[in-house]
């Protein structure tokens, strides 16, 4: 199951964009995107306030979590593969442990045949 706590500007903009490349039309790079992960936080001004806090941890991790999300729902969706761009499953992204990834570089593929 997929939990989205994004809003629906948020989640349709990531969608385009995934649609892009699925077409090989993404400005970034044709089937690659470009994502930084703040697109996909709420506008919290007094977030960064505090560079000690876990404040800002827990919004990029809810982003990743909702960035995987979107991307898993993209492929069932689609019957494609969206993958980081040198081919790795994304599922880093829900390393807890690993939030030093502010952008992230998607690939949305083709599923290879088994």
């Amino acid at each position: 199951m997929h939990i989205l706590n994004i809003s629906p500007l948020q989640l349709l903009d990531l969608w385009d964009e995934l649609h892009s490349a699925r077409q090989g039309t993404n400005t970034f790079g044709g089937d690659v995107i470009e994502f930084y992960l703040f697109r996909l936080m709420p506008n919290s001004p007094f977030a960064w306030n505090d560079p000690h806090s876990s404040f800002a941890d827990e919004h990029y991790y809810a982003a990743a979590c909702n960035l995987h999300a979107v991307c898993r729902l993209f492929e069932e969706k689609h019957g494609i593969a969206v993958e980081f761009e040198d081919g790795s499953n994304i599922d880093p992204l829900l390393d807890r442990t690993d939030l030093s990834r502010h952008r992230v570089r998607l690939k949305v593929a083709h599923r290879k045949a088994s």
